[in-house]
């Protein structure tokens, strides 16, 4: 598909400090295509967890800033050992996010390490509501924290 080719009010341009994507709008759908980073929601990668090999490992998540609220969401999951922070830094510094599951299909997409991962849409609501324009937020949500798919490290996480 080229862009061009697009009738001009199906096509919204954002230019914001580090990325810049086009939003794509036909009735009920929107694709969004990265200029300086991975195709974003139209990417197919998806999203592979790395192992927590750990026994006190965890991942976070790192939802970065975004100037646009229509924008996908991007984040980074990391991992740390809780034996290895001082208490007082790691737990005053992020924010154990807690939501009704609703409906448990995955309908949203976030944006990991310009991969995709579908989560749900009552996740994805909280993470757009906790999303800052300006500065990275430091969150653990089981959704995305915890490898869904994965039963063993579900039953080692909680």
């Amino acid at each position: 598909m080229q862009l061009s080719n697009l009738p001009s009010f199906c096509l919204k341009t954002y230019n914001l400090p580090i990325l810049c994507f086009f939003e794509v709008r036909f009735p009920r759908h929107s694709i969004y295509f990265g200029a300086f980073e991975d195709i974003i929601i139209a990417s197919k990668l998806m999203y592979q967890y790395q192992p927590i090999t750990e026994a006190d490992g965890i991942r976070l998540i790192e939802l970065q800033p975004s100037q646009e609220a229509s924008a996908p969401l991007k984040c980074d999951l990391i991992h740390i050992r809780l034996s290895l922070c001082d208490n007082r830094v790691i737990f005053g510094h992020y924010t154990a996010l807690f939501y009704v599951y609703g409906n448990p299909e995955k309908s949203r997409t976030v944006i990991i390490d310009g991969k995709r991962l579908d989560i749900t849409n009552n996740l994805n609501s909280a993470l757009l509501d906790l999303c800052d324009k300006q500065r990275t937020i430091l969150l653990w949500a089981d959704g995305m924290c915890i490898n869904q798919v994965d039963n063993e490290e579900k039953a080692r996480q909680i």
